[in-house]
């Protein structure tokens, strides 16, 4: 299928239809859809016709859910425009998607974008397979070259994946999708720095709820380019907590089919530790078959002025995502001194303490990691933990680790909740992505203890019959 897919988040098929047809006019006029070209989880694409240009281009259409508050409906058309106007800073470059304009129409936002006469390369994956080594090495330096145009306008795009790379008729390689993206120093629309982004692919440390860094966006890069040459995805488990799981503990396999100097370029950028991870520069260079191939990871630095609270975010323990504002210290004794905010060790402490929370009211693969993986103390199923694993099999619960294979037979569960209140339950409200439709999937069950003295409630990763 040609021109330009939106892909955000959640598959197609969870777009429920609107109203617009082929043939709707927008703008007093200027622009008429023609058909549609693809679907994502806020909207649809179109193919339209600009009567003033006399052009084809490719308009978003935004979804807004029946029955959206006026509030709800604004937040969409501010992250219509919040996608246009970072994609607008980039319009001249070469392997970036165009925005030309935000329309809004009957309450709805539309975004007017380049057309591009192509497909994506998650499309290319589906219908031909791995890709060969030239267009791997094409799409790596198109995408290097993009990515390094965001940075330097101090621009994370934080959604790097395959459905978010065109591949246009005429060879050229453009990146699209700015709808989650983020300026550095930039508050989030929600006011949270949430983990977004589609999670097979996301940073480690954007995983952990540390800010996006130029270097994030180069591991999904990285693990793009992985399953554009091997044809599979190496971090997809199946399900989001799994795949998280894979991306933090997991190491990437051997690329095979890629190449050496992309192979090289693939295992620098997907590196755990955002300190030692190839350069942009560099990788680009390795690809070139430069000789200069040994220089330092380097980082564009930013250029826009930090805000008054980026204090806290430079120190070295970077305040998270989604952390909420320290309360005011309550008065000390007389003789004793106020935490002062020019104080950095006063600074630093809140800084971990902030961090300390984040994580601890995260998704459980945060606690999993942290309170196991990071503790040698043993758990046991006593004292097991949200995110932490446990095998079941002929009413026998042994704590485990979460990617140790397991016998035949028993199936391997993943903490998604502790309740130590034994009349709690497991329901969507108290459990994030437990299914509605509880107890009709079996990959979601609720465990207790023969003393009832707790509850869980699990997510199963695999079972082997």
């Amino acid at each position: 299928m040609g021109g330009i897919l939106l892909a955000v988040l959640p598959p197609a098929s969870g777009v429920p239809p609107t109203e617009a047809t082929s043939g709707l006019v927008l703008a007093a006029g200027r622009y008429r859809l023609v058909s549609p070209l693809g679907a994502g989880g806020f909207g649809r694409v179109w193919l339209a016709r600009d009567h003033q240009l006399n052009v084809n281009v490719a308009i978003k259409e935004v979804y807004v859910p029946p029955g959206s508050t006026p509030g709800e409906t604004a937040e969409r058309v501010e992250r219509a425009a919040w996608e246009a106007r970072h994609a607008a800073q980039l319009r001249d470059h070469p392997n970036v998607v165009t925005v030309h304009d935000v329309v809004v129409e009957r309450s709805v936002p539309w975004t007017v974008m380049q057309y591009i006469a192509g497909h994506s390369l998650a499309d290319e994956i589906r219908q031909n397979g791995p890709v060969e080594q030239e267009l791997g090495k094409r799409v790596a330096l198109a995408m290097l070259a993009a990515l390094g145009a965001c940075h330097q306008a101090d621009i994370m795009h934080r959604d790097v994946k395959p459905a978010n790379i065109m591949l246009a008729t005429d060879g050229t390689v453009m990146l699209t999708d700015f709808g989650i993206a983020k300026g550095a120093g930039q508050s989030s629309m929600t006011g949270q720095d949430l983990v977004i982004g589609s999670l097979e692919y996301i940073a480690p440390e954007r995983a952990r709820g540390n800010p996006a860094t130029p270097a994030t966006d180069l591991f999904s890069l990285g693990v793009t380019l992985y399953h554009a040459t091997e044809g599979v995805s190496p971090f997809d488990r199946g399900s989001g907590m799994a795949s998280l799981s894979a991306v933090l503990l997991d190491e990437l396999p051997a690329p095979v089919r890629a190449g050496k100097r992309l192979a090289r370029v693939i295992e620098g950028l997907t590196v755990k530790d955002p300190k030692g991870r190839m350069s942009a520069d560099l990788a680009a260079a390795v690809l070139r078959g430069s000789k200069d191939t040994t220089a330092p990871r380097t980082e564009p630095k930013p250029t826009v002025k930090k805000p008054p609270a980026a204090k806290v975010a430079g120190t070295p323990t970077p305040k998270p995502a989604g952390a909420q504002p320290a309360k005011p210290a309550a008065p000390t004794a007389p003789g004793t001194k106020n935490p002062s905010s020019d104080d950095p060790n006063w600074l630093r402490i809140l800084a971990i303490l902030v961090a300390l929370v984040a994580l601890i009211f995260h998704q459980p693969i945060w606690n999993y990691v942290h309170d196991h993986y990071l503790n040698t103390t043993p758990y046991s199923m006593e004292n097991i933990k949200q995110g932490q694993c446990f095998t079941y099999s002929s009413k026998s619960w042994s704590p485990t680790e979460c990617s140790e294979k397991q016998p035949s037979g028993t199936g391997l569960w993943q903490v998604l909740r502790r309740f130590d209140d034994p009349t709690a339950t497991c329901s969507p409200s108290s459990v994030p992505g437990w299914p509605a439709t509880y107890p009709g999937d079996e990959s979601h069950q609720m465990f207790k203890p023969r003393d009832s003295s707790y509850v869980l409630c699990a997510l199963r990763l695999w079972q082997e019959s």
